[in-house]
């Protein structure tokens, strides 16, 4: 019989760890790519299972919809070159930091005004089941995260 050399010996092991790692690696991105990608109905998909509870209630079509609309609508506020403009300024100017700032509350503020508009425009539309359904997944998101962040 022979006799393994030393580097003989540690090749299999060092394969073996080599092995492993690439399946912790691949079962890794197998992992992310199911949870985030996909959307069921439920609202789980690119957001994962987080995300505004009113919204991840919706019915998957709606959901879409409403997040189409806003959007659209971010696409003309979420500049951020007036406060690029304002920390390179010199002399630097406080007052033009806190005006790029509220610009951008501002923004959300009407992103979310139109979003609730939007929701309270669909919920009015739903029939009685519609709504009572609706309630249903509210109420069962909620105790899901509940149960989550008791954990």
């Amino acid at each position: 019989m022979t006799r393994m050399t030393g580097k003989r010996r540690i090749m299999p092991i060092v394969l073996g760890i080599s092995l492993a790692l690439n399946l912790a690696v691949l079962a890794a991105a197998g992992g992310a790519a199911w949870r985030f990608y996909g959307a069921d109905d439920k609202g789980h998909g690119r957001m994962g299972k987080g995300g505004p509870i009113y919204m991840q209630a919706l019915p998957a079509g709606e959901r879409q919809r409403l997040r189409a609309q806003l959007r659209d609508m971010a696409r003309g506020t979420r500049s951020i070159a007036p406060m690029i403009d304002a920390l390179r300024a010199v002399p630097f100017h406080a007052d033009a930091v806190a005006s790029a700032l509220a610009q951008q509350v501002e923004a959300g503020r009407a992103r979310q005004a139109v979003a609730s508009a939007a929701l309270l425009e669909r919920i009015t539309q739903m029939d009685d089941a519609a709504r009572a359904a609706y309630a249903a997944r509210l109420e069962e998101i909620s105790a899901q995260r509940a149960a989550r962040s008791s954990r």
